[in-house]
């Protein structure tokens, strides 16, 4: 049986095809090679267990932030986007009663919705960018260690 080493490409035509079999030239056993060369066969992981994993490590990094001042400043600013959002929804309901306008009324109960998305999406990629800031200093510390 011929077999051509995967490590130095000599070809070797008294190879049996045994588990034992190793080249030649530079010594490495086939199978082995062939073994460490594979690409690695990965069990997939539950989808819940690498969320809570996940989310474990997200609120740790948080709890533990060098950004605490950031961070409270971003649920604030949500906070307030909520209130003004909730104050535009009952000003145009009241405003469109008084008004007798549907328009007015609908109009500003969808402009708070909006107002309300807005925030919400804006807090998010506020924490992402305080989250990336802590992984960062974080692993910049475990490579110096």
């Amino acid at each position: 049986m011929q077999v051509t080493c995967i490590k130095c490409n000599h070809v070797n035509p008294n190879a049996t095809g045994s588990a034992h079999d190793a080249c030649p030239k530079c010594g490495v056993i086939y199978a082995k090679a062939q073994q460490a060369m594979a690409p690695a066969v990965r069990r997939p992981v539950a989808n819940s267990r690498l969320e809570q994993s996940s989310n474990q490590f997200i609120e740790e990094l948080r709890e533990a932030s060098i950004y605490p001042t950031f961070r409270s400043v971003i649920n604030l600013g949500y906070v307030l986007g909520l209130v003004l959002a909730v104050l535009l929804a009952l000003g145009g309901l009241v405003g469109g009663y008084k008004a007798g306008s549907f328009g007015t009324a609908f109009g500003a109960v969808v402009a708070a919705i909006v107002i309300a998305v807005i925030a919400r999406f804006m807090k998010e990629a506020s924490l992402m960018l305080a989250d990336m800031s802590d992984a960062t200093v974080l692993m910049a510390k475990k490579s110096t260690e």
